[in-house]
């Protein structure tokens, strides 16, 4: 009766604890409402013409795939089928903070679950569960990327349900759904089959050693007694369930994509990437939530010390390891919060403090509860070695958030209400929002997201090696330029601030005679300081997006011969 007692009253200080950090994760996440990133707004487009009925496409008439989410595109279309566009991206958004909030409870319930099953004390299984939550809870580059419109959020929370099903699927031998999970997570991203096909890997390894090792099994050793084992059945449903899947991505884009195997953003994106970038990449998307390098090592050591009991552990080690390999083949990118690897920080989390309890077992064995008194007390420790990115974050957001009002929504707004007429074509570069609101114009994408021959061009992402006059031969109605230079956003800049274009091809846009002869406005506009000391290009009109560091300006040229 008093260990019943006993247990009930873990569980209920479990339950309370998981309360706390998931309500902590929450306000967190709402830091960072303002935030959304413009990308978001493509993919929001694509949505928007599907709900429309125009199909999942940019421009009308045009069949280029200028997204690799499909899942959260089809679940954007269902919300503006439903909500309407304005309140969809705020309904993607909340999809995004509750899918972060899985997130967190399924790093506590997957810890914990193969704690237990690697025969870990199992009253406090749960209690280094509540560590793994609040890890991914407290990490700022976690929580901004729950926010930003983008399927970040979404494509962690389906990987993390994959592995977790997965992983009661190796344990118990039989099926649980793992591979529907992983097949969502594809269509969701295209690393998603990459994950799948390392997690996989990892349940074959171990399925194979407990076929041939394990004691408990039977004497058959045959590949047949493999084959009919009801956890080699699972494996096979899942692989047929996610190759299905993925073909089936495949056959789709081929069939509304003119042909093309390949999203256009694979050729719009293409990049070299360099060893050293690559690990700084990861070193500070990943880091910083488990204690750097240092925690990563403690849990090593901790698997180490107890190896005859690893096996439950390596599918999620496995695919841990190729998220965090992932920016070393494909690149990295520019957003806040290392998008590309921060949808694994849950496994990484559930890694790192499964080994942490494996040594804490180990070395203090009677009093291994005094580790996991010190990795609870870790926590308020992680919260404050990130103070400092998450203000960083927070600051930059802010201003971001004040500049898409000031300059993208302005720019859009007025073409929209007053400058366009429907058909005008737009060519930029910052084409998410002003893309959303300005949806009975067609868009030309400088940097070749949705232009298949921009795209192809030579060059990486913004240094496509295009001849201008490819957009030049367009008569783009309006053609918006980015001009920047260094200071403070919404100040007077200093005399002498000289400006200049964001990428080479706009200055090579801007100074062809082309260009010249048609575009420039003979008075152009004077709005405000910093417009002003930009007139000098000649622009339409000159809207400001605040950015940190930066004055970044949304320089409108318009066709003076359509006027």
């Amino acid at each position: 009766m008093a260990s019943t007692t006993s247990n009930s009253a873990v569980a209920r200080t479990v339950l309370l604890c998981l309360v706390v950090i998931t309500m902590t994760y929450l306000w967190h996440s709402f830091e960072f409402w303002h935030y959304i990133n413009d990308d978001a707004f493509i993919t929001f487009r694509y949505s928007r013409f599907l709900a429309l009925g125009r199909g999942p496409y940019f421009n009308v008439g045009e069949h280029v795939e200028g997204y690799t989410n499909v899942l959260a595109m089809l679940i954007t279309a269902g919300f503006i089928g439903t909500l309407g566009p304005e309140l969809a991206p705020a309904a993607t958004k909340m999809i995004g903070v509750l899918s972060g909030a899985g997130c967190v409870v399924l790093a506590h319930a997957m810890t914990a679950y193969l704690l237990a099953a690697t025969r870990c004390n199992v009253r406090r299984a749960p209690l280094w569960g509540i560590v793994a939550a609040a890890i991914v809870a407290v990490s700022p580059a976690f929580v901004v990327n729950t926010t930003s419109g983008l399927e970040t959020a979404l494509f962690s929370a389906l990987v993390t349900t994959g592995a977790f099903l997965g992983t009661r699927e190796s344990v118990r031998g039989q099926w649980y759904g793992s591979g529907i999970a992983f097949g969502a997570a594809a269509w969701t991203r295209p690393e998603g089959i990459v994950l799948f096909t390392a997690f996989w890997c990892g349940q074959a390894a171990v399925r194979m050693i407990e076929h041939c090792f394990c004691a408990e099994q039977s004497d058959d050793r045959s590949v047949g007694a493999l084959l009919r084992h009801r956890g080699t059945r699972a494996l096979i449903a899942n692989g047929a369930i996610v190759t299905g899947l993925f073909a089936a991505l495949f056959g789709l884009r081929h069939l509304l994509y003119d042909g093309e195997w390949l999203p256009n953003t694979y050729y719009a994106k293409e990049r070299s990437v360099t060893f050293w970038q690559a690990r700084k990449y990861v070193e500070r998307g990943m880091l910083p939530a488990v204690l750097g390098i240092g925690g990563v090592l403690v849990g090593c050591a901790g698997y180490l010390s107890r190896f005859t009991r690893i096996l439950p552990w390596i599918p999620i080690a496995a695919l841990t390891a190729m998220g965090c390999v992932m920016p070393f083949l494909s690149g990295t990118d520019w957003m806040l919060g290392a998008r590309l690897v921060i949808p694994y920080l849950p496994v990484l989390a559930i890694c790192v403090v499964g080994g942490w309890a494996l040594l804490s077992e180990f070395v203090l064995r009677r009093y291994a509860r005094i580790g996991l008194l010190v990795a609870i007390g870790v926590l308020p420790v992680l919260w404050q070695r990130q103070a400092g990115e998450r203000k960083v974050f927070h600051d930059h957001t802010t201003l971001r958030a004040r500049g898409y009002t000031t300059g993208h929504i302005a720019l859009a707004e007025w073409l929209r209400d007053e400058a366009a007429h429907e058909g005008d074509t737009i060519a930029l570069m910052d084409i998410g929002l002003v893309g959303y609101k300005c949806f009975d114009q067609s868009i030309l994408d400088l940097t070749g997201l949705t232009d298949r021959f921009i795209a192809r061009s030579a060059g990486g992402f913004l240094d496509k090696q295009y001849d201008p006059e490819y957009v030049l031969d367009q008569a783009p109605r309006f053609i918006v330029l980015i001009l920047s230079a260094r200071g403070t956003s919404y100040s007077p800049p200093p005399a002498g601030t000289e400006f200049a274009f964001w990428t080479e091809i706009e200055k090579r846009i801007y100074d062809h005679p082309d260009f010249q002869e048609h575009y420039l406005s003979p008075q152009p506009a004077v709005e405000s300081a910093v417009a002003s000391a930009a007139s000098q290009f000649g622009a339409t009109r000159i809207f400001e997006h605040g950015h940190p560091g930066l004055y970044y300006l949304l320089a409108v040229f318009e066709r003076q011969d359509a006027l």
